[in-house]
């Protein structure tokens, strides 16, 4: 049971998807107020300092959030699995 779950954590939400995702929402934002909207009145910092005023940003934002629930309960659990095994009584 354990196996299944830290591989599931492991393969699919904390290292593949989410990352990548995060970081192309963040790419993609940052090649918004650089390139895209760089005639914007104030410029990019303007922008930068209304960063969660667009979509794309707090999309961004929340899969870093969820990638790190991730790797905190990959955490945990391998201290979980080490500490069971490490109080198994002597047979």
């Amino acid at each position: 049971m354990q196996t299944i779950a830290s591989c599931f954590f492991a393969t699919f939400l904390s290292r593949s998807h989410w990352g990548r995702y995060a970081m192309l929402r963040t790419a993609t934002y940052t090649e918004m107020i650089w390139i895209n909207l760089c005639d914007a009145p104030g410029g990019p910092l303007v922008l930068i300092k209304n960063s969660l005023d667009y979509r794309i940003n707090i999309v961004a934002l929340f899969a870093y959030l969820i990638m790190g629930w991730c790797m905190q309960v990959l955490l945990v659990s391998g201290w979980i699995v080490r500490y069971m095994s490490w109080c198994k009584p002597d047979a």
